[in-house]
């Protein structure tokens, strides 16, 4: 049976949509003399006076957060079940960021107080149980704190990588890898009229993750091809798991792009590096969510893509804000903040 959504939903959604920012507005924040400021008008229209944040990223990107969640809330607040389920699921991302903050501040030994100023708030769909896990001793005593929470299953499945690696490299894997299983599950289990669009824009950012870290797993940290594979989610839309396999065995960065699938190795036509590689993927990522937002049969999808693209926005605003701080080329900003294939 076809679901019936609020009739304003979709409505809502667009007006959110008006917010996110063409081109032509980073493009002269980028070029423009810091001192003038002109250039952050349509920023504004986010809430944010970035001028006003102070020094540090993360300041930024708490604002930029704290929009993006308010607006998820709007859309989500005449939701149930399923398909309010995958769409605050998707926010988990920002909460594990968290998870890898206190992990790691905890092997570094820092002071609880320090890790704090690191972390994001993300209320009210926060779930972590963020001041228990800083009283903890160690990285294992949080992740044993873990299980008794809806992060048990990850908790478990990192516990075991801390416990085999002892380094933050296997849990931060361990944890974006359970992340991805548990949306595509997610996915799966929207609505029958609204799932194929679901499972088609998740799939195809999980390619995306997939084959970034195929290449760096790969070539950048030379693993085997059987311990690639096993750090990879074979549930993407392009890129099966029998596909992923075989990429694993190969050699090098171009044998990789010449195996890919028909779409993925256009769009990837003459990348040299793997970073090139990501922000290809990321440029095509935007539009296939862009497509996603003007479908108004989708709703669930164009929520999705919306919290997507906001997502990514707020990576190239703080991209942005960094570059023209620290006085980098206009070129240079762009390839950062993937606007760009290459400075």
């Amino acid at each position: 049976m076809r679901a019936v959504y609020p009739p304003y939903l979709n409505a809502r959604i667009s007006m959110l949509a008006d917010r996110l920012l063409p081109r032509s507005s980073l493009e002269s924040w980028i070029t423009q003399p810091a001192e003038e400021g002109a250039a952050q008008t349509d920023v504004l229209q986010l809430g944010v006076q970035l001028d006003d944040l102070g020094p540090g990223a993360v300041s930024i990107e708490q604002a930029l957060l704290s929009k993006l969640l308010q607006d998820v809330l709007v859309v989500t607040r005449p939701l149930t079940g399923s398909e309010r389920d995958f769409l605050v699921y998707s926010l988990r991302w920002f909460e594990l960021a968290n998870l890898k903050v206190v992990i790691r501040g905890k092997l570094s030994g820092l002071d609880d107080q320090d890790i704090r100023q690191q972390l994001l708030d993300i209320a009210p769909f926060n779930t972590l149980p963020t001041e228990e896990l800083l009283h903890t001793e160690d990285p294992a005593e949080m992740l044993r704190r873990l299980e008794d929470t809806p992060y048990a299953d990850l908790a478990r499945q990192a516990r075991r990588a801390y416990d085999e690696h002892k380094d933050l490299f296997s849990v931060e894997l361990a944890i974006d890898r359970r992340f991805f299983v548990d949306l595509q599950k997610r996915a799966r289990a929207v609505g029958e009229d609204q799932r194929m669009a679901v499972l088609y824009l998740s799939g195809c950012t999980l390619d995306r993750f997939n084959l970034v870290w195929l290449l760096r797993y790969r070539f950048s940290y030379e693993l085997s091809p059987a311990e690639t594979y096993y750090l990879l989610i074979p549930a993407g839309h392009r890129l099966s798991a029998q596909s992923l396999e075989s990429l694993c065995q190969l050699g090098s960065l171009e044998e990789v792009l010449e195996a890919l699938p028909t779409r993925l190795k256009h769009t990837l036509a003459g990348a040299t590096s793997i970073t090139i590689v990501e922000n290809l993927l990321e440029i095509q990522a935007r539009k296939v969510a862009m497509q996603f937002l003007q479908d108004y049969r989708h709703v669930i999808a164009r929520a999705f893509a919306y919290i997507l693209l906001r997502e990514m926005e707020m990576r190239q605003i703080i991209a942005i804000v960094k570059g023209k701080r620290l006085g980098f080329d206009p070129a240079l900003i762009r390839f950062a903040a993937a606007m760009e294939e290459q400075p």
